[in-house]
């Protein structure tokens, strides 16, 4: 959203007379020429990409912490559970199944939560700019829409089954592997 004033300063000789906005932000901040104007864009979508890094940083440590820090907490609790049974437990229980239980499925599970939580967050993004780029402008966002139907329809129809059938070969070899 902010590269495309960018490209409109930049394709226009006269922005500044032709666009609204661009003319009523041009009055307040005293800039009269147009290659003024441009440059003032330029560093506008540059802190803007600065800007978002930096939240896109920080909202990555913060979602990583916490996931993994529930993840040690619950591997932690679960090898303290099965170090506290009784001995006769062991006697009678698989060591690989004990061991896939404490070193796999829980990352599985918190690995589950964390597509979950990035899933909604990037909902959250993907909604606010289809909001935005409609208010912009409502031909691209069409465009788009249809480019990300397209794409979402090779994911399904392509991608997801290669997934799937991966899936299913990985889950034969541990089942395989916790026989032996």
């Amino acid at each position: 959203s902010s590269i495309l004033p960018l490209v409109s300063a930049m394709m226009s000789k006269d922005f500044i007379n032709e666009n609204l906005y661009a003319k009523r932000v041009c009055e307040i901040m005293g800039i009269e020429s147009n290659s003024t104007f441009l440059i003032m864009i330029m560093v506008g979508v540059i802190i803007v990409f600065v800007i978002k890094e930096l939240y896109m940083l920080l909202l990555n440590y913060v979602q990583y912490r916490f996931i993994y820090n529930g993840q040690v907490k619950t591997t932690s609790e679960l090898f303290d559970a099965f170090m506290h049974r009784e001995y006769e437990f062991f006697l009678n229980s698989n060591y690989n199944y004990i061991s896939k239980i404490v070193r796999h499925d829980v990352a599985d599970e918190y690995n589950l939560l964390l597509c979950i939580v990035k899933f909604f967050t990037e909902a959250v993004v993907f909604l606010i700019l289809s909001i935005l780029l409609f208010v912009i402008d409502t031909k691209i966002a069409l465009v788009v829409v249809c480019l990300m139907a397209v794409v979402m329809a090779i994911i399904l129809g392509v991608v997801k089954p290669i997934m799937k059938k991966s899936g299913d070969t990985a889950r034969k070899h541990i089942v395989l592997a916790d026989k032996w």
